[in-house]
């Protein structure tokens, strides 16, 4: 028979610790139903997101910036698709100096196109020119500004001087003399997306009255208007 030494003392420590086990799982227990019953709003309030909050990151808010480009190259008279938006890479302005161009000739960018380069018709048309004049568009007044003067408008608006005289020749091509108020359209008949030879029309303004030719470069295609490639027509084809 084997007598097992029963301890009182160790028997009455376990007694206490289970007791006090039941107390606090007790009192947890009360806590979770106290808070439960007094707040329910948090319990049934919660929103549990199926998306980790790493990737819930707010990107910044959009920025608009209006900018204002006051640099010298804004005085250029051509904005091609060419090297800085100069005509053949290397060419600035188009019409004479009337007083107060940012660049003088002397300057490297101060180039002016002159001479037989005046025949260059795609100097003049706003397909590859894009700030030359365009007359599918209307033009509205600076603001604040009187409508300009169709002779002779201000170089700057805000100046009165120097003005531009519109009627003065721009080039002479043969006998015909182009002046300053003047432009070519394109009537791309074929619709290859080319100028080609006589789908070029020039439109030369002559004390105040519109006077149209057509362009045919049938003696070197070179893109140049020379003497003799200009042909009198009556009026622009409907299609343009």
């Amino acid at each position: 028979m084997v007598i097992h030494d029963r301890d009182p003392g160790h028997l009455s420590n376990c007694r206490q610790e289970k007791r006090s086990c039941r107390l606090k799982i007790f009192m947890l227990f009360m806590g979770i139903f106290l808070v439960a019953l007094v707040s329910p709003s948090y319990v049934e309030g919660l929103d549990i997101s199926d998306a980790p909050l790493e990737v819930k990151i707010l990107s910044a808010p959009p920025n608009i910036m209006f900018v204002l480009d006051n640099s010298g190259s804004m005085d250029w008279e051509f904005m091609t698709d060419g090297d800085n938006g100069k005509f053949e890479g290397n060419i600035e302005y188009l019409f004479d100096d009337p007083g107060d161009n940012n660049y003088k000739t002397s300057d490297t960018n101060g180039t002016i196109l002159s001479g037989a380069d005046r025949g260059k018709w795609k100097s003049q048309w706003s397909g590859n020119n894009k700030i030359f004049y365009n007359p599918t568009v209307i033009y509205q007044p600076y603001p604040t500004k009187p409508n300009a003067n169709t002779s002779t408008p201000r170089s700057n608006p805000e100046n009165a001087t120097p003005t531009f005289d519109l009627t003065d020749q721009y080039v002479l091509i043969g006998t015909i003399s182009i002046k300053n108020a003047h432009y070519y359209v394109l009537d791309d008949t074929n619709k290859n997306g080319d100028p080609d030879s006589g789908e070029v029309y020039l439109v030369n303004f002559v004390g105040g009255e519109r006077v149209y030719y057509r362009f045919d470069d049938d003696v070197v295609v070179d893109d140049i208007v020379d003497a003799g490639e200009l042909r009198p027509v009556a009026d622009l084809p409907d299609s343009i």
